[in-house]
């Protein structure tokens, strides 16, 4: 009979704790007794539906079980341990844009093409960008303002030892290399951040092992390096000296990425400054995420500064308001996105037109649609005639676009001429040729953004295009969007 209480004990107690455990994540999820990092899954979690008695019940429970499954209790619990198993023990990334390498250091996925000399840009494209680069240099100087660019290096740059993997191609110059070659032979003003800190690699750590970006020991070398560009200008005795070099926990994004926690000490050091009496003037800083530790070091060695993400705030949205008593313009942008100068617009000033004076005119298309040509084509997009010698056509759809067919021609530049411009859109422009057989593809094309304010823009090719046939213009990516042409021409 004992025997029998036993287990009638046992079954009850087997039953309770049952239940209890499938009841904990209800109870978890409703009330969050159990605090946990909130996982960086790069996306919104299903958010919790209403019930509408006019809604069908199996859509209502469809959509339930969807918020249930990204909410219930200690799921992140559970997943972080999942993936701190998978990260600490079998040595294995949890996530695609994360490299896992020797000697705890992490690396960004996106800088693995870089590593490996795989994206190389095309000599003509790093003959462009360094092209738009001069171009804004010489504009600003002729406004009396100075300007800096520079790359702020991939960890696997500084640090190839720790990747873990052989590289692909080994020998080949790199798209930093090639870009700093043709930025000192077009004389752009510049700093070689790779150059000062693989100087100093072996004197101080400078990359967190278990984030993207530089530590703040790499971010005061740079910096010196960027003040002593203006020191004897601006009268300016502003440094910055690395004291007391020791270790502090540091939650990386990389870690986030992998869904864990960071469990390893990252170098760090006291950076003090140096007393000036003079400061630098007015600053417009735009940059990425590798800006945010450096500025912030030299704040008070500026006399005034306005800082913009680029790509948030690009050069084109916030230059031009900006210009007054602005003495220097500060441009940083990482290795892994130097391909993204390729599209981003540097025409800041209509006095681009001068890059054309001495250039060939060779086709001037004609901007005016009538239903019985053949030469030009519309695709779910409106026209009427403008107003000032203009002409309107307007997005209907998600893909607008002008199709223009000519005898073929040979270009290196085109110009579009607009007229009120409302609101900042991108633009897409297409050519053809024989070598494409007539088909527009997305390697043969450009986009530019076009900004109230601004009419002119210039699209510079690395190398002439031969005998091009068709053009297309798309007109941003929505619609009912409004653009007056006035004229498009190519030169040579």
């Amino acid at each position: 009979m004992r025997e029998n209480i036993r287990k009638n004990l046992f079954k009850k107690l087997y039953i309770a704790a049952f239940c209890v455990i499938i009841a904990l994540p209800l109870f978890q999820m409703n009330t969050q007794l159990f605090k946990a990092d909130i996982l960086n899954e790069k996306r919104v979690k299903a958010q919790k539906p209403v019930f509408d008695i006019k809604q069908p019940l199996a859509k209502f429970t469809q959509t339930y079980e969807t918020y249930y499954n990204d909410n219930f209790g200690f799921r992140d619990h559970l997943i972080r341990l999942s993936n701190t198993i998978d990260v600490n023990l079998f040595k294995k990334s949890t996530h695609e844009k994360v490299h896992m390498g020797t000697n705890d250091y992490l690396f960004h996925g996106d800088e693995m093409a870089d590593y490996h000399r795989t994206n190389l840009l095309k000599d003509e494209d790093i003959e462009l960008i360094a092209n738009k680069l001069r171009v804004f240099q010489d504009n600003l100087t002729r406004e009396g303002i100075d300007f800096i660019f520079y790359v702020a290096p991939n960890k696997s740059t500084i640090y190839p030892e720790f990747v873990g993997i052989p590289q692909k191609n080994p020998n080949a110059e790199s798209n930093y290399e090639r870009l700093m070659k043709a930025l000192e032979h077009k004389n752009i003003n510049t700093l070689d951040a790779k150059k000062v800190l693989i100087e100093n690699k072996d004197k101080y750590s400078l990359y967190y092992k278990r984030d993207t970006h530089w530590n703040d020991i790499a971010a005061a070398l740079v910096a010196n390096e960027f003040m002593s560009k203006y020191a004897a200008k601006y009268n300016f005795e502003g440094n910055l000296s690395i004291e007391t070099v020791s270790t502090k926990n540091y939650d990386g994004d990389l870690d986030g990425l992998l869904g864990i926690d960071s469990n390893i000490l990252e170098a760090t050091a006291d950076i003090k400054l140096a007393e000036t009496k003079n400061l630098l003037p007015k600053t417009l800083a735009y940059f990425d995420s590798f800006s945010y530790n450096l500025l912030p070091l030299i704040t008070p060695y500026f006399g005034m500064r306005l800082d913009y993400h680029y790509l948030n705030n690009p050069l084109i949205d916030t230059l031009p308001g900006k210009l007054s008593d602005t003495k220097l313009v500060y441009f940083e942008i990482v290795e892994r996105h130097i391909s993204n100068l390729l599209t981003y617009n540097l025409n800041v000033f209509d006095d681009d037109l001068k890059v054309l004076e001495d250039k060939q005119l060779v086709q001037s298309l004609d901007i005016a649609y009538t239903g019985d040509k053949t030469d030009i084509k519309l695709n779910d997009t409106f026209h009427q005639p403008g107003v000032n010698n203009t002409e309107l056509y307007v997005s209907k759809g998600n893909d607008s676009q002008i199709i223009w067919t000519f005898p073929a021609v040979d270009l290196k530049y085109i110009r579009l001429d607009l007229a009120r411009v409302s609101s900042r859109e991108p633009v897409q422009i297409f050519w053809a040729s024989a070598e494409t057989e007539g088909k527009f593809t997305e390697a043969g094309s450009r986009t530019i953004t076009v900004v109230p304010g601004k009419d002119n823009y210039i699209i510079e090719f690395g190398k002439e295009l031969k005998g091009v046939t068709k053009f297309r213009f798309d007109i941003g990516n929505r619609a009912n969007i409004e653009v007056n042409l006035r004229s498009i021409e190519f030169y040579k």
